[in-house]
């Protein structure tokens, strides 16, 4: 896909979105990038320093509805332990993942709907990341410094959970999906739709 086209596509979800931003589910593909045959996705929970148990709870639900369509997926708890890649610089992650076997990565995020109304699926697009969008270790480093602003969490009334995939030969996104908004009290319920969406939609373009 090409700048413009991406760029058009972006824009038309992103309007999507904000029509009815509570009630819409939305999901990206790099063209023909997305599925491709992975030997091993790592699932990647990126969540506020407190809630330990909401990743773990997402990382595990993903590795197992993977697993039961035959995906090989792991939680990144259960393989490296807690905030092990905090300790480390990109070359020592990159050759972490190579040396377990690791060709994709899902990141899930929890981020706060209220803070970032320029979201658009598919991008980071709120300022001022929007330099870190397609790139595994930009987003990293982009969405662990906004999970930890003081404050950012303080209104839990209205968050959404993103997940990404980027291909680790490439390091590039190959697919997004935003979870509609909801409240915390809700939590365990939206994190079942999500789940079931991810999976649905790498069945649906399994080729």
């Amino acid at each position: 896909m090409n700048t413009v086209r991406m760029i058009l596509a972006a824009l038309t979800l992103w309007l999507m979105a904000a029509c009815n931003p509570s009630r819409k589910t939305i999901s990206w593909k790099s063209g023909n990038d997305f599925p491709k045959k992975h030997t091993k996705i790592l699932v990647l929970g990126f969540m506020p320093g407190n809630e330990m148990e909401i990743r773990e709870n997402i990382e595990i639900k993903l590795e197992e509805a993977f697993q039961k369509k035959g995906v090989n997926a792991v939680s990144s708890l259960s393989l490296f332990g807690t905030n092990v890649f905090d300790r480390m610089d990109e070359e020592d992650v990159l050759y972490q993942l190579n040396n377990n076997c690791v060709d994709a990565v899902l990141t899930v995020t929890l981020l706060n709907r209220n803070k970032e109304n320029k979201y658009a699926a598919g991008l980071i697009h709120y300022t001022p990341y929007s330099y870190y969008f397609d790139r595994f270790w930009r987003y990293r480093t982009a969405v662990k410094y906004r999970n930890s602003e003081p404050g950012y969490f303080e209104d839990m009334s209205s968050i959404f959970i993103e997940c990404n995939l980027y291909d680790m030969v490439t390091q590039k996104l190959i697919y997004s999906v935003q979870s509609r908004s909801f409240s915390v009290s809700t939590l365990e319920n939206d994190t079942d739709k999500l789940v079931r969406s991810v999976v649905s939609d790498f069945s649906k373009h399994k080729k």
